[in-house]
């Protein structure tokens, strides 16, 4: 039992990444471009960063990552924290969408990463909402979720733009989810 604990001690260390922002999060197509390669803009509807996702999930160690993730995020009692935790786990993978798209042109894993990120981006507003039951401060995550939200539309309409015809079903529900979702937020009083 201590060889167990001590070893998911040293692989939870080892594979838990330090999170920056991605300066440049915004892009656009370039339409000069047959492969439709996403190209960083500094323009955007907002300034929200999403995180970098570290380990994507065509990497043999991302369900060690996941597994990680699910742990911390069982430990996680508070509903403030855990909407936060979920909110960047859904802007994780969102950016781990993008950057499968723009390394290796995956995008039916990308649809299905981004696609676990929105239900994180939905577990993340249901957690704020029962903070806010429990008469906690969610003015700050509140505002977050807006911007996530607002960011999510964003992207994934631009994924749906240059995606292939065989995704282009996957990339239609995303769209219409996060619109779904997005509403939810807007219609959020804290």
């Amino acid at each position: 039992m201590k060889w167990f604990i001590f070893s998911f001690s040293i692989l939870f260390f080892l594979f838990t990444p330090t999170v920056f922002a991605h300066a440049g999060s915004h892009f656009t197509v370039d339409a000069a471009t047959e492969a439709a390669e996403l190209k960083l803009d500094s323009s955007g509807v907002d300034e929200y960063q999403l995180p970098y996702p570290g380990l994507l999930p065509d990497n043999p160690l991302y369900p060690i990552k996941t597994f990680r993730d699910k742990v911390v995020s069982l430990l996680i009692s508070d509903p403030v924290r855990k909407a936060e935790f979920n909110l960047l786990q859904a802007d994780k993978r969102l950016h781990a969408g993008i950057l499968l798209i723009q390394q290796s042109k995956k995008h039916k894993l990308a649809i299905d990463t981004i696609s676990k990120g929105e239900n994180y981006l939905e577990e993340a507003l249901i957690k704020t909402t029962d903070a806010k039951k429990q008469g906690m401060s969610v003015g700050n995550i509140s505002d977050k979720l807006k911007k996530s939200a607002n960011k999510h539309k964003m992207v994934i309409s631009e994924l749906s733009a240059i995606g292939t015809k065989e995704n282009a079903s996957g990339y239609s529900a995303l769209v219409k989810r996060i619109e779904k979702l997005q509403k939810q937020v807007v219609a959020f009083k804290p």
